[in-house]
């Protein structure tokens, strides 16, 4: 009891001495009148002026309850947003907290803003908020301006608006308002009132008409949901296997707007389904919402990705499996191939596995397009089916490797001339005469020379219709020296069993004597001897047989045939030279180092008649080599005897004899042909019998078909080929194994 004796005195006296206090200390209080525990206490407070009415004013000093307060006074000259220190009396006039009789007045600054506190107009109406700048939001007028007083209602309780401050006569009935002002208490009418200050404190909320869902969430979707404003509808798809018939979305709609039924309510989606979202206006419009759920993956190949007559793969957005094998890693980011084809190859954009050069590997993912690339992202599946694999990359021109159709496959370009230097992304051009390309840093950072020569592979890449290589390590850029010139030995002779040129991509000079042409194509050959002749493919010479060339040109290999091309100088140093074709047996043909070669065979037989491409078969009982008419067409004769000159031909390592001409092919006339003078075998035609006339002894007749096999056999001279079906037969006589004849028969 002494002890609270004591604290009571402690506070008249504090407050009977103009002690500074907050607002809330003058104005909080659990009476049910309302009146200030400070009543006729002098006080000293701080606030900021948030309204004036003549030379009394209000003060807050925070945006909460209890912190704002009246000002009576007829001295000073307020200013909004002064923020001041004054020293006066509490009082209660009427119900309302004011301060009078200020002794001091102090402006502390000057421009500031009070935020007035967002109450419900129930809350407003209340003590706490007497004297405080309050703002109440989307109340209804709900009753008519009488007498510079109307009443607002936000559905928590009315309050009433009055004029002392700013007079707005025009309130619309039932229309909704935001209202700023302080609030006050009016003892006559025995409620609280808001004051707006200005126009700028009333703000007619007009109903909104808009009644869309805006978002429409599952935890099962696949994507963002496809929301057509115009046709109220939502397709969304959710993942395969998904529970269709207990699905709860997530659901936003126009603001003020309400839903039915409402966002989180689970409803059935194995069908269409309606909402009805009404707008703060009461417009209203049903939705439809349409849930599939996502395709099964579907097996395709690469090649199904990323064909397409547009920049876009055609099924961007589809869930596959497709495999391929890894040709170049980029952290956990990664190429894959299926075939050394174009459309073969594409980018795997992924963070969840560790990929390894040379893995064959199966992976489930989804189709998209970024700046222009295809790729597959979202992996769902990977299986590594075999490691250790290699693809080659397809060789290319650079103006070739600027093509849709070659994105992500592995390329390379050959004899290609540095243009620039790295730019600032790390990419640098090079032309192969075609038309130019650049490289790419991407994935090894290289240091090109310009006008330095390069082999190159990499990727095939495109950023936005931009192509680039990008070469994976420093063993993709292999820089080339021109060789100043070199014998055609060196360019052809090797020992790999590919039969490649040990000098494939690189430029030579080489001088030889042309030996056989083909259009503006033509063969050369420096000596009389083996790997001495080369192919020269070119279309900007007109060569002629006998001249002797220098040229400059690139080693290059086609179909196994070792080959130059690109002819950058050609010089013709004399004219009427002679090669001598190197007598060979037929089996020698068959030889990698007699490619190109002037050649010729002696006494071979004709096997067989040409094939639809012109090639017939020979032997001089060596073994057998073929005969092309790339260059001469003849008829030959099976059985007929032949001396054959031409260049040496590899095709895929089938060799072949091309003459050049009708000087290059003639028949030999042997023993056995003036022994044929002696026989005579008639008729011929024959439809029945044939009679066999011979001044010399024989043993045994054989009737064979164009394919050799004997159809009939017989020691007499005469034969009954009646049984034979009409066609071209062979008659062969011999003597004891020796043959001395061999006729063609006509059978009819």
């Amino acid at each position: 009891m002494k002890n609270l004796l004591l604290a009571t005195i402690f506070m008249i006296a504090f407050f009977t001495s103009n002690a500074q206090v907050t607002i809330y200390d003058i104005q909080y209080t659990a009476d049910v009148s309302g009146a200030s525990p400070l009543v006729g206490t002098n006080v000293t407070t701080t606030g900021t002026i948030s309204a004036i009415y003549g030379t009394r004013f209000y003060i807050q000093d925070n945006t909460a309850a209890w912190s704002g307060v009246y000002v009576y006074d007829a001295t000073q000259v307020p200013v909004l947003g002064d923020n001041v220190t004054i020293s006066a009396t509490v009082a209660e006039y009427n119900g309302l907290t004011e301060l009078t009789s200020i002794t001091s007045y102090a402006v502390n600054s000057s421009g500031n803003t009070i935020v007035p506190v967002d109450v419900t107009t129930a809350d407003a109406a209340t003590e706490a908020y007497e004297g405080v700048l309050v703002k109440v939001s989307n109340a209804t007028c709900t009753s008519p301006y009488t007498t510079g007083t109307w009443v607002v209602n936000d559905g928590t309780g009315a309050l009433t608006v009055y004029k002392t401050l700013y007079d707005f006569a025009t309130p619309t009935l039932g229309a909704n308002y935001d209202i700023t002002g302080v609030m006050t208490w009016f003892n006559s009418g025995g409620i609280y009132e808001i004051l707006p200050r200005s126009i700028d404190d009333i703000t007619e909320i007009v109903l909104g008409s808009e009644a869309n869902i805006t978002s429409f969430v599952f935890t099962e979707q696949t994507g963002d949901a496809v929301i057509d404003v115009l046709g109220a509808t939502v397709d969304i798809e959710v993942q395969n296997g998904t529970i269709l018939t207990t699905l709860s979305p997530t659901i936003e709609i126009s603001s003020g707007a309400i839903i039915n039924p409402a966002s989180g309510v689970a409803r059935d989606f194995s069908s269409s389904v309606t909402y009805t979202v009404t707008a703060q206006d009461l417009t209203e419009k049903i939705w439809t919402v349409n849930v599939t759920e996502k395709p099964l993956a579907t097996i395709v190949s690469i090649y199904d990705i990323q064909y397409t007559t547009t920049d876009a793969s055609p099924l961007v957005g589809a869930e596959v499996i497709t495999t391929g094998t890894i040709t170049a890693v980029s952290g956990t980011n990664f190429y894959i191939q299926e075939a050394e084809t174009a459309w073969s190859g594409i980018y795997v954009y992924d963070n969840t596995q560790s990929p390894v050069l040379g893995d064959n590997v199966t992976i489930t993912a989804t189709v998209t397009e970024y700046n222009g690339l295809t790729e597959l992202t979202g992996i769902t599946s990977y299986v590594v089916n075999s490691s250790g694999n290699t693809i080659s990359p397809i060789t290319l021109t650079t103006a070739e490797v600027n093509d849709e159709q070659y994105e992500s496959v592995l390329v390379s370009v050959e004899n290609v001339e540095c243009l620039t230097t790295p730019d600032g992304f790390g990419v640098w051009s090079v032309d192969d005469g075609s038309g130019a390309t650049n490289i790419d840093d991407i994935l090894y950072v290289a240091s090109p020379v310009v006008g330095t020569f390069y082999n190159i592979i990499g990727i095939g890449y495109e950023r936005l219709t931009d192509y680039r290589i990008l070469p994976r390590s420093a063993d993709d850029i292999v820089s080339l020296t021109p060789i100043s010139e070199v014998s055609i030995y060196e360019i052809q002779y090797t020992s790999d069993i590919s039969g490649d040129s040990p000098l494939v991509g690189t430029e030579i000079t080489t001088t030889g004597t042309v030996t056989a042409v083909i259009g503006t194509n033509f063969y050369i050959q420096d000596a009389e001897a083996a790997w001495s002749g080369i192919y020269v493919y070119d279309n900007s010479q007109n060569p002629i047989v006998g001249d002797n060339v220098t040229l400059t040109a690139t080693v290059s290999e086609y179909n196994g045939l070792t080959e130059l091309t690109g002819i950058t100088s050609f010089i013709i140093n004399s004219s009427s030279n002679t090669v001598n074709p190197m007598t060979l047996s037929t089996l020698e043909v068959n030889n990698e180092q007699y490619e190109s070669v002037l050649v010729s065979v002696e006494n071979v037989e004709c096997l067989s008649l040409p094939d639809t491409f012109g090639v017939w078969t020979i032997d001089d009982g060596s073994g057998l080599t073929n005969v092309d008419d790339i260059m001469y067409t003849l008829t030959p004769e099976i059985g007929t005897f032949y001396n054959i000159m031409g260049v040496a031909y590899e095709r895929l390592a089938d060799y072949r004899i091309l003459p050049r001409s009708v000087a290059d092919v003639s028949i030999v006339l042997t023993e056995n042909d003036l022994l044929a003078q002696e026989i005579s075998i008639y008729p011929n035609p024959a439809s029945e019998f044939i009679f066999v006339n011979s001044t010399k002894p024989y043993t045994e007749i054989f009737v064979q078909n164009v394919f050799g096999q004997s159809l009939i056999v017989s020691k007499q001279n005469t034969l009954d080929i009646s049984s034979l079906d009409n066609g071209i037969y062979f008659i062969s006589v011999y003597d004891n194994n020796t043959l001395i004849n061999r006729t063609k028969l006509i059978k009819k």
